[in-house]
């Protein structure tokens, strides 16, 4: 094999230019020299640092899984991915400097939340055999959260109870495990009515509802009966209408409580005791209790499944649903509906924060429509929570959505109110709204209610 001239003089050049760049090592003597001795500890010292690391690495995946995920970010809500996201979103729609997307974070970070879909499934120990909290971020490894901070007090307690006063005493029942398919219980669902502090409880049960299939398995019917009756026998029937999650605090002066004070003071080892070892909660304050049969496995993450005929639903105990009102700014003058939520219907967790979301949108229509009333089509309607809080500002209101469970809530709701807005509600799908001819409501309306925004909304 021959080598040009050309190809030999590159070469050179490519050699020389790798031994240029070749580092050094100094001699002894020269300026950096180290000895044998202090190279070997310089290359422990890199190990024990790496190693250092991926402990941190090492903590911070266990720190992720032992914390209750809502909780990330209740210090600094703003930072949280959502938030960012939306941000980003909506600045980027900006036509001028004049836009601002302004993020409220003025509602209470304690306590918030009145609804839960919590799973249910294996403990880690013999005696812990139920974990019931929330999904760890992108896993589906369960975080016990009885004493989360971002949930209303009688959900937390709602939990507890369950977890380590009722389930340990059901005799045969399970937790649902979906590798196999196989279990009992699969979530509970919780909603908090705020009035009173009582809680609708809802059990996912796995598999189809024994009381309307004859195939059924008695076994799983006889535990589910068991189940149900000593929640209800525990919890229902006798709670006061004020529990402690909303009872107000007694305040004492004076002489008694300097006394009391001082007995508290004196007895530093009955403290401790309570302060470390509180009683574990007996009960709480029960609203009604209802099963939901799902026995969909593989492919399917929907907790609740909406079926007209109402055969997967079945109601045990209390109220048909949990009444709500909301306390809006400058509305004194029109009659506030009372909104109804059975289980089968959406609720906002946070309702206490969606009320100035609403205080906003009638800002809004006020603002645009100075000279008339417009007529208005409302797409993912639910049961009324934004709709029916606006109607006295329109002169006609037709809401949708495609469950049906929401229909009803939001016809007895708007017959109470005394307004003079035609309203009417559709069971259907949005792009069902979208897909109605040209003469419908829906393309004559003047104002459109989308709640939430959806993707593709703007087409």
């Amino acid at each position: 094999m021959t080598i040009s001239k050309e190809e030999e003089v590159k070469k050179k050049k490519v050699t020389k230019k790798k031994r240029k760049n070749k580092k050094s090592i100094p001699k002894p003597g020269e300026e950096g020299y180290k000895t044998p001795t202090q190279l070997r500890n310089a290359r422990k010292r890199r190990a024990k640092q790496q190693k250092n690391l991926s402990n941190d690495d090492n903590d911070n995946i266990k720190k992720s899984t032992t914390l209750d995920p809502s909780s990330q970010y209740i210090h600094n809500p703003r930072n949280a991915p959502s938030v960012r996201s939306a941000q980003k979103y909506f600045e980027s729609l900006k036509n001028d400097d004049t836009f601002q997307f302004d993020i409220h974070t003025n509602s209470p970070i304690h306590g918030w939340r009145t609804v839960a879909k919590l799973p249910v499934r294996k403990g880690s120990t013999e005696d812990d055999i139920f974990k019931i909290g929330m999904f760890v971020p992108n896993t589906h490894e369960v975080i016990s959260n009885s004493a989360s901070k971002v949930h209303h007090r009688s959900i937390n307690d709602t939990i507890e109870v369950l977890q380590q006063t009722i389930l340990p005493k059901v005799t045969g029942l399970q937790p649902y495990d979906e590798d196999k398919g196989e279990g009992h219980l699969r979530h509970i669902v919780t909603s908090v009515e705020r009035s009173t502090g009582k809680v609708q409880l809802t059990l996912v049960w796995n598999g189809t509802n024994p009381y309307n299939d004859d195939d059924a398995n008695n076994n799983d019917k006889e535990i589910l009966e068991s189940f149900t009756n000593m929640i209800i026998e525990t919890c229902g029937g006798n709670n006061d209408t004020t529990t402690a999650a909303t009872a107000p605090r007694r305040r004492r002066r004076g002489a008694k409580a300097r006394n009391e004070q001082k007995e508290s003071v004196d007895n530093d080892e009955d403290v401790i005791t309570k302060k470390t070892t509180p009683p574990t909660k007996q009960s709480f304050p029960l609203h009604s209790l209802w099963v939901h049969f799902n026995s969909s496995w593989k492919h399917a993450n929907a907790i609740f499944s909406h079926h007209e005929d109402g055969g997967s639903w079945k109601h045990l105990y209390g109220p048909d649903y949990i009444t709500e009102t909301l306390s809006l700014q400058n509305n004194e003058n029109t009659t506030k509906p009372k909104l109804r939520f059975p289980p089968q219907v959406f609720r906002q967790a946070n309702l206490d924060a969606f009320t100035r979301i609403i205080d906003c949108i009638r800002t809004q229509i006020s603002s645009y429509y100075t000279t008339h009333l417009p007529s208005c089509v409302e797409l993912y309607g639910g049961v009324g929570t934004i709709g029916l809080h606006v109607i006295d500002l329109l002169s006609s209101l037709v809401s949708s959505d495609e469950n049906p469970y929401n229909k009803n809530c939001f016809m007895e709701a708007a017959q109470e109110m005394t307004t003079t807005t035609a309203v009417s509600y559709e069971t259907k799908k949005a792009t069902d709204m979208i897909l109605l001819p040209e003469s419908s409501s829906f393309y004559k309306a003047d104002l459109l209610i989308v709640d939430p925004p959806r993707k593709g909304l703007e087409e």
